[in-house]
């Protein structure tokens, strides 16, 4: 069934990064990267064809990307300390 998956997510334009099998809530857990959200979402409709699995998926983003929206938006985020140059009071209420 491995080799099933890669496929259709090679067939849209995915790649698989890695597969695990794991002991815990999921039996197995995969990483692949799409070009973009649809083609994600498509290739995880073909999947779910299968019958074969539950899937629940997210889109992930570096790191940086999250800093960043943080300090534009100057949003306090939990767990960071006041003296955090990403780490701002909120204006909004």
């Amino acid at each position: 069934m491995k080799w099933k998956v890669e496929e259709i997510i090679r067939a849209y334009d995915g790649k698989v990064e890695f597969m695990w099998a794991t002991i815990g809530r999921y039996d197995f857990v995969s990483l692949a990267e799409y070009p973009n959200e649809e083609y994600a979402f498509k290739a995880r409709t073909k999947i779910m064809e299968l019958g074969l699995f539950h899937l629940e998926s997210t889109i992930a983003f570096p790191i940086e990307t999250y800093i960043k929206a943080v300090a534009e938006e100057k949003v306090l985020v939990a767990g960071l300390g006041p003296r955090d140059p990403i780490c701002y009071s909120s204006s909004r209420r």
